[in-house]
């Protein structure tokens, strides 16, 4: 199939350059006249695993190419995919971005050509056969379901292996008002191996909000767990854990009911640290919260999936300062990682700009290391909050009083940690993402786990 694809961004060029991959005759269109000749050169704007080989091997083979101009990626195409972004407000998500996409293809479809408008960007139930709807039929003058389609797609992508997501999916979800444009979406994905869910644009809107709010759930409980277990000594949230995993409800079952020991890939979502991040998790969550009072529904649980999330960075903090006998204000203290997650540049909502501000705010000389971000990247998300950036890790923890790993990059884990506190004035480490080795922990500096009460003292 010929297909557009509006918006470059992480979702947009994934999705472009995995159906590109599948076959499909793929063109890109941006707003932003540098991205598209950076991809056009083969030059991925952010860090992505493997997108940038994908790039330019659907470059040399011809299938895939970006453009500025809209109307051009119409008017050859037989479907538009929009991918741009749906920002929170204090009302619920921002619409414009989507509305703007639909106002802007309504101008090129044709009366006669069932040109297919998926929307791919989460929206909350109720944007496409309303809000989105109704811009489409403005701009073109035509009916949805009747002289054009309309349909709804959400993506579960996960930023560090979104390639592989795309390419070997777990299911897919083709949401549509009208038989036509679900059968002709579901073409789209002829080629992949999944269950594919047909079902209404509504529940296609929910699914994606669904799927990523029980994530969350699941980090914040966890996390909740790790906060009463370091409240108490004698208590460890990791054999608590440990513990709770062995119940059979939390093992792998086969379709003929037969359980084996070997636990999902869900449970690593259920360890304490220093909670989510990233461009789903929390906008996701306060989008369907916010959706769920407009509609009358208090939502109290995802309140507290949220309150819980966002309370981990003072407790942190405090955790750090308990064990060093005094307040964090006047010392260096070291944040270990910057990205809300591994194998990403990705610094929305991460919880260690979230550290940085709290101890900038306490008073003390923040250090901060990230072996992928910029200092660019990282000053324009904590925004007004000073800071230093260190060249290597030994430089970061160099007469630190106190650390906090945030990301757990490879680098990190395969660090000497035992070397790397010698280098510290107080090596006391609160290790957010069970980066350190077991076989390291405890020598030669106190190690802090999330979830645990009593200190790994130096030994």
């Amino acid at each position: 199939m010929k297909v557009s694809v509006i918006g470059a961004g992480f979702v947009g060029l994934t999705t472009a350059l995995g159906l590109a991959e599948k076959g499909h005759d793929v063109v890109c269109v941006d707003v932003s006249e540098e991205r598209v000749k950076q991809l056009n050169s083969g030059i991925v704007p952010f860090f992505e695993p493997d997108v940038e080989e994908l790039l330019q091997r659907q470059l040399e083979r011809g299938k895939f190419r970006a453009t500025l101009e809209t109307g051009l990626a119409i008017s050859d195409t037989e479907m538009s995919i929009i991918c741009v972004g749906t920002p929170s407000t204090d009302k619920g998500i921002d619409l414009g971005y989507v509305i703007n996409a639909a106002l802007d293809i309504g101008k090129y479809i044709q009366a006669g050509n069932f040109h297919v408008v998926v929307v791919k960007s989460t929206v909350v139930p109720g944007s496409v056969d309303s809000d989105i709807k109704s811009a489409l039929e403005k701009s073109t003058g035509l009916v949805a379901g009747q002289d054009f389609g309309l349909a709804m797609n959400p993506e579960f992508l996960r930023e560090g292996c979104a390639v592989n997501d795309f390419m070997d999916p777990d299911r897919i979800v083709i949401g549509a008002d009208d038989e036509q444009s679900g059968k002709i979406l579901e073409r789209l994905y002829v080629d992949f191996d999944c269950p594919v869910i047909v079902t209404s644009t509504r529940n296609a809107e929910m699914i994606k909000y669904a799927s990523n709010s029980v994530l969350a759930t699941l980090i914040s409980f966890a996390n909740e767990i790790a906060s009463i277990c370091e409240s108490v000594p004698g208590l460890s949230e990791e054999v608590v854990m440990n513990g709770l995993f062995e119940d059979r409800r939390f093992w792998c079952a086969s379709d003929e009911g037969e359980y084996s020991r070997k636990r999902p890939e869900l449970i690593s979502y259920l360890r304490g640290g220093i909670g989510f991040g990233g461009s789903c998790f929390p906008k996701d969550v306060t989008a369907l919260h916010r959706f769920a009072n407009h509609a009358g529904h208090e939502a109290k649980m995802l309140q507290s999936v949220l309150e819980i999330n966002y309370a981990r960075s003072d407790a942190i903090i405090r955790r750090l300062e308990n064990s060093m006998g005094e307040s964090v204000s006047g010392k260096k203290i070291a944040v270990i990682g910057t990205a809300f997650k591994q194998d990403t540049d990705d610094l929305r909502e991460s919880p260690a700009v979230r550290i940085i501000a709290s101890l900038q705010t306490k008073g003390a000389e923040v250090m901060v290391h990230d072996p992928m971000v910029k200092e660019k990247s990282i000053q324009e998300a904590v925004g007004n909050v000073a800071f230093d950036v260190a060249s290597s890790l030994e430089e970061a923890l160099e007469s630190a009083w106190g650390a906090i790993i945030a990301t757990a990059w490879n680098d990190y884990k395969e660090a000497d940690w035992p070397f790397l506190a010698s280098k510290m004035k107080s090596a006391i480490i609160f290790d957010g993402r069970q980066v350190i080795p077991a076989e390291q922990q405890g020598k030669g500096f106190v190690l802090l786990k999330s979830g645990n009460a009593d200190d790994f003292k130096a030994s």
